[in-house]
């Protein structure tokens, strides 16, 4: 009997170790997805804080992972609507002006990237004023409207490295630490600044393959 006692401990012993193990990775999981906590850019400042991902990101209470009826359902009682082609851009009931909010949904039908983009230096008065990023805080407003790389690198680190496109002169800069991809469009023109560059923040879904640095450029 001595032998088969000692098979059942061991097993015992094995069962354990596995449920301490998975104990331990969802522990990770969680730590690695953020806190939980909502962080709504229209209300806080963000990206001025250091323990978020893409899944605490809220823009207009849009955020990853609701469906298009959900969508659809919060631009109304915002009095927006959904313009969707390819993604669906946030604009007013007319469809005339748009806020920079842009939703790409994946093949579940739910949220899988938000796109929010500064208005252009050249844009309308009005299309600037309707700008989501208006309402953005501190220097997560700082950010979208007076970009520098170093304040890019004092509130999100170096990330994963970026990728040059020379011909469209657009720098793409992966954090697959926060979900995110920033997209930083440069002019031509030697006399306009770095602060009033194109710049769009795409949140992915956490750990998504499209905040990774691509291979062929690491």
């Amino acid at each position: 009997m001595q032998p088969i006692g000692l098979i059942f401990r061991a097993a015992a012993v094995l069962v354990f170790c596995a449920l301490v193990s998975t104990m331990f990775r969802g522990q990770a999981q969680k730590s690695a997805a953020g806190t939980g906590r909502v962080l709504e850019l229209t209300q806080v400042d963000a990206l001025a804080k250091r323990n978020w991902t893409s899944e605490n990101i809220r823009v207009l209470e849009f955020h990853l992972g609701m469906s298009k009826t959900e969508a659809i359902e919060n631009a109304r009682k915002r009095n927006l609507n959904l313009n969707c082609l390819k993604n669906c851009d946030v604009c007013d009931q007319q469809n005339v002006l748009c806020n920079g909010i842009s939703l790409s949904f994946g093949s579940d039908g739910n949220v899988d990237a938000i796109y929010v983009m500064r208005p252009l230096a050249e844009a309308p008065e009005d299309l600037r004023k309707f700008s989501v990023t208006g309402q953005f805080k501190g220097q997560t407003y700082a950010l979208f409207h007076t970009y520098s790389d170093a304040l890019r690198l004092k509130l999100l680190g170096p990330g994963a490295g970026r990728v040059e496109d020379h011909a469209t002169r657009t720098t793409t800069y992966y954090y697959p630490r926060y979900g995110l991809r920033i997209y930083v469009n440069r002019s031509a023109n030697p006399k306009v600044s770095e602060s009033q560059a194109d710049l769009t923040l795409s949140f992915f879904r956490y750990d998504s393959p499209d905040t990774q640095l691509p291979k062929s450029t690491s």
